[in-house]
């Protein structure tokens, strides 16, 4: 097999690679790991950001990239997340089994919609239409793992529920979100490095959320998560304030 007969398989790897991680979420979250289910899933990340840029880059050997990447982000981002919301969340009080499936089912359903309607063309626009999948995936596991059953910050079911339950529709809602991309792709992976890397390197070493290094670490990652779920409902009212602004007054 030939070199550029490889490249064109590369992407649909990435997507693969993507999907079988979101598998084995649901092993690890189901035994409580709930480090390795992180692990597996930010790589996952990873993977789906790469997949699409290598398909551009190298070319593939289909035209059905978009749908194979859905089915995969389906797996990660609808299932993976859903079940660790569920399991989180009755792992920290058993008595919740029943509420904490309207986080779980929230999550699910949103998540969904959002990839069935970037399937159908949403990978075209320019500006993602809603939390982008992958951005949604992480606000649940930045949540989860604030105040979830190894909490950095302190263990709260109903904290959980109420976030991922009001926040969740942010995929399906009206409002566009900046893709990170080209100039800002570079600050955003040393913020991300900056934050994780002190974090997982201190659990590993102390196997403990109870650091002030780590605290310090989960609440700046708190309050970027949370800046960028913002960050489109703000852009937004600010255009609208804009046109307001530019209208001629009417006498």
């Amino acid at each position: 097999m030939n070199i550029r007969r490889i490249k064109v398989y590369l992407a649909d790897s990435l997507t693969a690679a993507n999907g079988t991680l979101g598998i084995l979420s649901l092993y690890t979250t189901w035994n409580r790991w709930y480090t390795l289910t992180g692990a597996c899933l930010l790589l996952a990340m990873i993977f789906d950001g790469l997949d699409g840029r290598v398909a551009r880059m190298f070319g593939t050997a289909h035209n059905y990239g978009h749908i194979s990447d859905t089915l995969a982000d389906i797996i990660s981002w609808c299932i993976g997340i859903s079940f660790l919301i569920y399991i989180s969340i009755t792992d920290m009080d058993p008595g919740y089994a029943l509420i904490a499936l309207i986080p779980a089912g929230v999550y699910f359903l949103s998540s969904l919609t959002r990839l069935i309607r970037y399937a159908r063309g949403g990978y075209t626009l320019k500006r993602f239409e809603g939390l982008p999948s992958p951005g949604g995936a992480l606000m649940a596991m930045v949540f989860i793992f604030l105040f979830g059953p190894t909490p950095y910050l302190f263990s709260s079911p109903p904290v959980v529920t109420l976030l991922i339950t009001t926040l969740a529709p942010l995929m399906v809602a009206p409002v566009e979100y900046p893709k990170v991309r080209g100039k800002w792709l570079i600050p955003v992976v040393i913020i991300s490095i900056i934050i994780g890397i002190p974090g997982i390197y201190m659990y590993l070493l102390t196997r403990t959320y109870t650091t002030p290094e780590t605290t310090a670490a989960a609440i700046l990652a708190f309050v970027i998560m949370l800046g960028y779920l913002v960050s489109g409902p703000a852009d937004a009212f600010y255009t609208v304030i804009q046109k307001k602004m530019r209208q001629p007054e009417k006498r």
